[in-house]
This record gives structure tokens, sequence and C-alpha cells, in this order.
């Protein structure tokens, strides 16, 4: 493809808005969501191990996203994030977290979640990802490396009623215009 190729060439090329909906389907359902970390040289705390700082850092992004898709969009800020650090992450491995949004209250939105490690697990048994039912399960304690609790606060308003996984934030937003 040309570097200046237009929007509707790069579009015949593939459907971006098809996958990213896929995408998010598979790892982001009603109050879930599901991925991977890894942890760069650069995020190095402890000698071989993550700064705790940057798995906060990356908690709160990813929590706030969650937060965001899941309340169309409206604005919301963090009031509390707790983190419990169960074990150390190394560095240059893959970690995998589920975040949960346990239920709302008013304008709060409470969150749960945690990072884990299979590799924790002695058995010979691993977890197939790509089998994994995400909304009814969780990873065991003893794969656990870390675990957050946080409050979330919606700083805006509804307007409209929009799902979550058709349009992205720029047409909402043009599409919210028109309605007002």
């Amino acid at each position: 493809m040309r570097d200046d190729a237009t929007v509707e060439e790069m579009g015949s090329r593939f459907t971006y808005q098809t996958w990213k909906k896929e995408t998010l389907e598979r790892f982001m359902g009603p109050k879930y969501m599901v991925g991977c970390l890894h942890f760069s040289a650069e995020t190095e705390g402890p000698p071989g191990f993550v700064h705790g700082g940057a798995t906060f850092t990356a908690f709160d992004q990813l929590v706030g996203v969650m937060v965001h898709y899941y309340n169309l969009y409206i604005p919301h800020m963090t009031l509390t994030l707790t983190i419990d650090y169960k074990r150390p992450v190394p560095l240059s491995s893959t970690q995998y977290f589920k975040l949960r949004i346990t239920h709302t209250q008013g304008k709060k939105v409470f969150v749960d979640g945690y990072i884990f490690d299979q590799d924790l697990d002695e058995s010979e048994t691993k977890l197939d990802l790509q089998k994994v039912d995400f909304a009814n399960w969780d990873a065991p304690p003893s794969w656990r490396r870390v675990e957050i609790r946080g409050i979330f606060f919606r700083v805006g308003e509804a307007v409209g009623e929009l799902g979550y996984l058709g349009l992205d934030h720029g047409q909402q937003q043009r599409q919210l215009k028109g309605k007002l």
C-alpha cells in the first residue's frame, strides 16, 4: 500500500471497525475486560522485576478504558485505586489480567481485578485462553500476582442511548450533536 493512500483506499484493504468490534466483544464483555501485559526493561524497579508504579499506572489506564466503554464514553475519574502486591511481576514475561465492574451506585463505578500468571501453577495443566469463558471464570488465588479494587466517579452525563461497540468516539459525538 502507498504511504499517501487515502482513508477509503485503506478501508478497502481491511475492515478496521469490524476488527475493533470483534476484538472488544471477545476481550471486553458488558462488565469485564481481559488481556495480556508485557512490561519492558524500562519499567524495572527491584532488579529483575516491574516497578510497582508501572503496575499501578497500567491498571489505572486499563480500568479507565473499561469504565469508559461500559458507560458509553461518559468521562470518569479515579476516586480510589488500591493495589495489593501478592508476588513481584517479572520483567519481560507475559502476564494476563482480568478486570470487572462489580456494581454501580449513583455516579460511582466499583471495580476489581488482578494480574495472573498461569506459570505459577506447578501442575502440567495450562489454561487455553482461546476457550475460556472469561465472564464466568476467575484465576485461582495461587496464580495472582497483583489484585486491585477501585472506585471511579462519573463527571459527565449521558446524552442519548448509543451502544459502546458500534461507533467510535468521534462518530458518537457527531451523532449526539445531531440529536441535541
